[in-house]
């Protein structure tokens, strides 16, 4: 050690035993602290006390404030544990809106998934939220939603009308939440536009005039999940500076090419003038905002390849962005939110192909995905009952609020990875909410909860599969698994895919609790993957 070593030295031994000398004697000090505290007060130059201080307490009015918020919250803050694994939390009304909810790993609330939503943008190389993005989240009084696709998006089935009374702060055009219809007595029908457009009233469900087969649409459960979940989490009134416009002009049987053309097609750009003149009548900015997709039964019919459909749904995409600049002069892009159709079973499809396009087109910058439709009651073998349309639309009022409003790409719950160690392969879902489920009260139970795993000659490999911890599945099998592949609700009934895989968000998010009450769980889509 070198002298300068040794002078170092010296100096921080002199240095610590100068601070422990210190410390000692600040100790000896608080030892013989007398019985009464002191108090320490600041005053004005009239005596009065603008903040006092002692040992255990600050007195101090912002203080105050803090604590009676404190002691007014505590009787309405309750543990919420019934559907939480042990540990969980959450602090909600007596309703059962939660605003803030978590456990050991996870803590839920609107300004959290703002920030993930953010780090998702920026992890996925957009730069933030991209160009794009930026231009999406739009700022105008009226928002308009469409739901466009094939008859689901019209509520084919989904009777009787669930919704028939208006609500507050959402429209739709006088002619009826699918405006085309009107009063009459054809479905294609279109001469009384003038009179179906002419103005705006509250927003409610209504039957068709002229056979009464199409009843409730997503549209009234878009806007009342996204009326509830900004009241909620951000304390917005849709009276109060937004308001919403919803329309249903979709068209059934029909494929996405169908839909961009002819009578299917006029009905979108009619949709958006006039949804931009009637809010130019209140003096109010529009926007198109976005667009709830339902179809994909009649691409599976018309043999639709799985990239043909991807391209399809994205010029469609781009074509509603040109009409609703030709309409408002305006260019922005238009978000789209898609339900993944389950029906390719119906159709004699052992390849759910455009329910893997879908799945596909949800790594689109502007088009994200609500939910599977797979674990929906059934009104036929191809269309949903009415509560289930409600509650398809509040997936997509969810899926809506989190882009257009937190900053957060709705996504789907997806299978990142899948490895196999032998004859054991585990598949992790790391986006899995307060940890996975193998429900079979929504979903009859399926054969291996709906998985197959098929060999690198697609012969068949019977697994036995279990839950290990909140977000990984476990197969065994009794061959080794490495270059099989996991497929999902590829089989189920006579008419479409099933599973059983869900996840738990909807332990602190229930839809309409005074209504049809259900939970808004994330459920795995449609896939496929290959073991590492």
């Amino acid at each position: 050690m070198t002298d300068r070593d040794n002078a170092t030295r010296g100096d921080l031994s002199k240095v610590y035993a100068d601070s422990r000398a210190r410390t000692d004697a600040l100790d000896e000090k608080l030892g013989a602290r007398p019985a009464t505290e002191p108090s320490f007060a600041v005053r004005d130059q009239a005596g009065g006390v603008l903040v006092s201080v002692t040992r255990d307490d600050i007195h101090h009015p912002v203080i105050r404030g803090l604590s009676a918020r404190a002691d007014a919250a505590e009787p309405a803050a309750r543990a919420v544990r019934e559907g939480f694994s042990d540990g969980a939390f959450a602090i909600g009304d007596e309703v059962g809106h939660l605003a803030f909810s978590g456990d050991a790993l996870e803590l839920r609330h609107a300004h959290i998934r703002r920030i993930d939503g953010r780090l998702a943008a920026l992890e996925a190389g957009g730069g933030g939220s991209g160009d794009g993005w930026r231009s999406a989240a739009t700022l105008a009084e009226l928002l308009h939603f469409m739901s466009l696709g094939q008859s689901l998006s019209t509520g084919y089935r989904s009777t009787p009308v669930l919704s028939s009374a208006a609500l507050t702060g959402a429209y739709r055009f006088v002619g009826g939440v699918r405006p085309q219809e009107g009063t009459t007595t054809s479905a294609n029908d279109e001469s009384d536009d003038a009179a179906n457009y002419a103005s705006l009233v509250g927003l409610n469900e209504v039957l068709t005039p002229h056979d009464g087969l199409r009843g409730e649409t997503p549209c009234y459960g878009l806007a009342q999940m996204l009326k509830q979940l900004l009241a909620d989490e951000d304390g917005i009134d849709l009276e109060a500076g937004t308001e919403l416009l919803l329309s249903a002009p979709g068209q059934g049987w029909s494929t996405v090419q169908e839909l961009s053309s002819g009578f299917r097609w006029d009905r979108i750009p009619r949709n958006i003038s006039n949804g931009s003149a009637r809010a130019g009548d209140g003096g109010k900015s529009y926007a198109l905002s976005g667009i709830a997709w339902t179809q994909g039964e009649n691409d599976y019919l018309g043999g639709t390849a799985r990239a043909a459909y991807r391209q399809s749904v994205i010029a469609y995409l781009a074509q509603v962005r040109a009409a609703a600049f030709a309409a408002t002069g305006v260019d922005r892009p238009i978000p789209m939110l898609l339900a993944q159709t389950a029906t390719h079973l119906d159709a004699g499809r052992a390849t759910p192909t455009i329910a893997l396009a879908q799945l596909d087109l949800a790594s689109e910058e502007m088009i994200g995905f609500a939910t599977p439709l797979y674990f929906m009651a059934q009104a036929d073998d191809l269309h949903i009952t009415n509560a289930s349309s409600k509650w398809l639309g509040a997936y997509y009022g969810l899926g809506f609020k989190r882009w257009l409003f937190d900053g957060e790409k709705p996504r789907p719950l997806t299978i990142e990875s899948a490895q196999a160690y032998g004859s054991i392969a585990i598949a992790h879902l790391p986006s899995a909410v307060g940890g996975l489920t193998l429900d079979v009260t929504t979903v009859p139970a399926q054969p291996q909860n709906g998985f197959t795993v098929v060999d690198s000659g697609g012969a068949n490999v019977p697994v036995a599969l279990e839950l290990i911890s909140r977000d990984r599945i476990k197969f065994t099998a009794a061959v080794p698994l490495a270059g099989c592949t996991l497929r999902y609700a590829w089989a189920g009934s006579a008419t479409k895919g099933l599973g059983n895989v869900r996840d738990n968000a909807g332990a602190s998010l229930i839809f309409d609790p005074a209504g049809i009450n259900q939970p808004m769980h994330r459920w795995l889509p449609i896939c496929e993957v290959p073991f590492e």
